[in-house]
């Protein structure tokens, strides 16, 4: 389990030139010094000469996520309405959320529609990443690699049952302690299809907060073997885990670390969220209506280009 990426750090620091570019209307003035106005043309011309093409980029950005969105149908509003509302707790609950909003002069649309987006990105990426396969012989050199690189380190092996809900949670935490064999529940209700068919087992990590979520070291090392955990919430949803086994690096093996081993080295070799916009800007047809944005256009249709080229050589 890998940690969250910061997405606010993504799209936030561009939100503040589309607000203002919305909210300046030309027939208004917007204020005055020592009784002489500031026109919405001045306003307008300085705004627009300082952000219009970071603001133009992010719209076309914006819009090409959107596209993808409805084509591959990545994002269902119910999970943007969920990671909303983490968010809001996040902040503290809803007045503190509200109150970000109007120092930040932001709407909570805008808001949702930026969580929208990098949730589609996240997913995209994902996509990215099943295509993946490594074969055998790479993963074995990178189990090699990452034991060199957590030498010392304590490993323990765990069983998991992760689901959307707390409350989902909070009652197979109670299930457990009725006495319910945990791989049942895990066999019958983890969310991860790969996982339900191991019955939560996900092998063994290492217990270095670099990789493994810190919350989850934690609840690992308060137990002993055969002991499951309190449900708690990482990287978005609600997790118990069981404690199978503490492993040496002397019992380690490729085999009980596989999972770990395969996940690792998607998270590695996986485009990052700037390379898959990238990409996507590559294959994107983008015209630029007004003149003085053209250049705009250079950062799209990279690939089509390639491609018209290609064919006007092979042409000639």
């Amino acid at each position: 389990m890998s940690k969250a990426i910061c997405w606010q750090h993504i799209f936030l620091p561009l939100l503040f030139p589309i607000l203002l570019l919305c909210g300046c209307r030309r027939s208004e003035i917007v204020a005055t010094v020592n009784g002489k106005p500031i026109t919405q043309d001045e306003f307008w011309h300085t705004l627009e000469s300082r952000h219009g093409v970071t603001t133009l980029i992010t719209l076309i950005d914006r819009k090409l996520l959107s596209q993808a969105n409805r084509r591959m149908r990545l994002v269902d509003e119910f999970y943007v309405s969920r990671e909303l509302e983490k968010r809001i707790e996040e902040f503290g609950g809803k007045e503190a959320f509200k109150d970000f909003l109007r120092k930040a002069n932001m709407t909570e649309k805008l808001f949702r529609d930026d969580i929208r987006a990098h949730l589609v990105l996240e997913s995209l990426r994902s996509a990215e990443a099943s295509k993946l396969k490594p074969t055998e012989k790479v993963l074995r050199a990178h189990f090699d690699a990452l034991k060199k690189r957590f030498g010392g380190t304590q490993w323990a092996r765990v069983r998991v049952i992760e689901t959307f809900s707390k409350e989902d949670a909070q009652s197979f935490y109670e299930q457990l302690l009725g006495g319910t064999p945990f791989a049942e529940l895990a066999k019958k209700f983890n969310i991860r299809e790969e996982t339900r068919r191991r019955a939560g087992e996900i092998g063994a990590l290492p217990l270095d907060p670099t990789v493994t979520e810190e919350r989850l070291i934690k609840a690992v090392k308060g137990l002993k073997v055969g002991q499951f955990s309190k449900p708690m919430e990482i990287g978005g949803l609600w997790v118990i885990v069981k404690l199978e086994g503490v492993l040496s690096e002397k019992q380690l093996s490729f085999e009980l670390a596989r999972p770990f081993v395969e996940a690792e080295y998607r998270r590695v070799a996986t485009p990052s969220h700037a390379e898959v916009l990238q990409k996507m800007r590559d294959e994107a047809d983008v015209k630029v209506q007004v003149e003085v944005y053209k250049a705009v256009e250079r950062i799209y249709g990279r690939k089509l280009r390639a491609e018209k080229q290609n064919s006007k050589v092979k042409g000639d």
